[in-house]
């Protein structure tokens, strides 16, 4: 499992949802990741978008 720090919108916790719902890519290509606070876990709907599975995960672990 990915460690994923808090949504710093809601505060919900990432790491209790289901990793594939939480990370995955955009389109066909798989050259686009989202990474997305679930709105039906808890969340808010806060996205991060990065080229890799990995960039999205160091996106939104820095945000504040």
């Amino acid at each position: 499992m990915i460690d994923l720090k808090n949504c710093p919108f809601c505060g919900n916790n990432l790491n209790n949802q289901d990793e594939e719902d939480t990370i995955y890519p955009v389109g066909r290509n798989e050259n686009l990741f989202q990474l997305i606070c679930q709105e039906h876990a808890g969340g808010c709907g806060a996205t991060m978008i990065g080229y890799s599975m990995n960039e999205c995960v160091e996106k939104w672990n820095k945000r504040t």
